[in-house]
């Protein structure tokens, strides 16, 4: 699992490799809090095939 910004351009990466949202809490950066998803993968054998 890992925790990304909900804003953040780079979500549609970890969709494209299996990764599906299974969490939402926010995230702490400095004093500030914003919106949080968490992804999670069945397989991490395709996201372990995208780093060959």
């Amino acid at each position: 699992m890992l925790w990304e910004l909900e804003a953040s351009p780079v979500r549609g990466f970890f969709e494209s490799v299996g990764g599906r949202v299974v969490g939402e809490r926010p995230i702490r950066l400095g004093d500030a809090e914003y919106p949080g998803v968490g992804y999670g993968w069945d397989d991490l054998g395709v996201l372990a095939s995208q780093a060959d």
